[in-house]
């Protein structure tokens, strides 16, 4: 598999993170809304649960996620030859696994924004579901090679 067609999958990680901060919003809302914590309509809880996780991903995440991609573009494009193999990627994926992790726990200790922890399985989903799709990728071309 070649170094480009790795780099091209990274807007499934974006996707990913857009899709599981949606969902994290959604739950904490009816979370509380059922503890009682909340008087509003059920309507309003998905409303701003989801509209509102959604305004806030492009608002408050253009701080962090055009970083978090172009970090992603870097590692790949530095660690990552021309030909790479499903190994090589594991390994990178797992060591930007790594990093993003350490970053999020950092950011969350030193600034005391403990919603920043929610990033650290959204984005080890995000580079698992990567993963199957370029080793799916990689099983196709080489089916159709043969």
């Amino acid at each position: 598999m070649t170094r480009s067609a790795i780099l091209r999958t990274n807007l499934s990680v974006f996707l990913t993170i857009l899709l599981g901060f949606i969902a994290v919003g959604l739950i904490t809302e009816f979370y509380e809304y059922v503890l009682g914590a909340s008087n509003k309509a059920l309507i309003n809880v998905f409303l701003i649960g989801v509209l509102g996780s959604f305004f806030s991903f492009f608002t408050y995440g253009l701080l962090f996620w055009p970083a978090l991609l172009i970090f992603n573009f870097l590692v790949e494009g530095i660690v990552l030859k021309k030909q790479v193999s499903l190994l090589d990627i594991k390994y990178v994926f797992v060591i930007e696994s790594v990093l993003v992790t350490c970053i999020s726990v950092i950011i969350a200790a030193n600034y005391h924004k403990f919603y920043w922890l929610c990033l650290i399985p959204l984005y080890i989903s995000a580079e698992i579901i990567r993963f199957k799709v370029v080793a799916k990728n990689q099983r196709q071309l080489l089916a159709g090679k043969l």
